[in-house]
């Protein structure tokens, strides 16, 4: 897919019923980076729909200093994962269930099976704070790769036009994961969204 998905796929084509809530089982995540190299990561599945996934991650180790805010040990990453959509987006928050901030990928050939998701990472990340500020991330990285010819130069403008798109409509897909979230399981150390306003 090489353009942000409609408003209707925005807007929640993808978001499981509450009886999609509490699945609770192991979950992988595998990213293949533009260099070839692959990451997987062991998660717990949340919740599950034709073409959609949430699983959550639970992080072991304060996050790198580079990061545009501090991710402490004990956190917990909830990743949204849409087969159609040209992102994915992670909901981080403190031991305490906090919010810490929302993190948009770049991605492509995502695909979800029982077992877990795989995809190939584009690059470029959107850290978008609490307040609503947008921190754009690696944009540097991407634009060596298209100098040395690793990424071509218009596949580089997609993603950057899809990041823009992105983060154009990253409230409403916020509020779209905000609804989602009441159906999931608390976060450990806080407490359960209501339910209220659930269709």
């Amino acid at each position: 897919m090489t353009s942000l998905e409609s408003e209707r796929s925005v807007s929640g084509e993808h978001t499981p019923s509450p009886e999609s809530r509490a699945i609770r089982r192991p979950f992988r995540e595998r990213k293949t980076k533009v260099d070839g190299s692959v990451h997987e990561y062991s998660l717990e599945l949340l919740a599950e729909a034709p073409g959609f996934a949430a699983a959550r991650y639970r992080i072991a180790k304060a996050g790198p200093a580079r990061v545009p805010v501090r991710i402490p040990a004990g956190a917990s990453s909830d990743g949204y994962f849409w087969e159609a959509r040209p992102y994915i987006v992670y909901r981080m928050r403190d031991p305490d269930g906090q919010l810490i901030v929302h993190r948009f990928d770049a991605v492509a050939n995502v695909v979800i099976d029982s077992g877990g998701v795989s995809y190939d990472d584009l690059v470029l990340d959107w850290w978008v704070l609490p307040d609503g500020t947008v921190v754009e991330e690696d944009a540097d990285e991407l634009a060596a790769l298209v100098a040395s010819g690793r990424i071509e130069s218009a596949h580089a403008e997609r993603i950057l036009a899809n990041g823009r798109a992105a983060q154009g409509a990253a409230q409403t897909i916020i509020a779209e994961i905000e609804t989602l979230e009441r159906t999931l399981p608390p976060v450990l150390g806080g407490s359960r969204p209501s339910r209220e306003g659930l269709a």
